[in-house]
């Protein structure tokens, strides 16, 4: 488990089922997941796209982290305010997500 700033509590990832499948009628290919209890199907589509999603959020995450560490580390800013400063970097970088048409 890692630690986390959000309220939810920590998830055991390594429960999660993938498999693909194929409708005997509509010859259409699917995947299903399970996480626990809980469980849905997903077109290949819909699959890809929140795949791509968790690869977005875990190589901004690992940016996060970097750019976290250099800013306490590095230019010994405290926890607090290299946390709003990422906030702020955040927050840009959304921006420019939006105007460039990449949000």
């Amino acid at each position: 488990m890692t630690e986390s700033s959000s309220s939810h509590p920590p998830l055991d990832a390594s429960s999660i089922d993938i498999e693909s499948g194929v409708g005997y009628l509509s010859r259409l290919g699917y995947v299903n997941l399970r996480w626990g209890d809980q469980a849905g199907q997903l077109t290949t589509r819909e699959a890809r796209v929140h795949a791509l999603a968790i690869l977005d959020a875990a190589a901004a995450a690992d940016h996060d982290a970097a750019v976290f560490r250099f800013l306490s580390d590095e230019l010994g800013l405290e926890p607090e305010t290299a946390a709003r400063s990422l906030g702020g970097l955040r927050i840009a970088r959304a921006r420019v997500d939006e105007e460039s048409g990449n949000a």
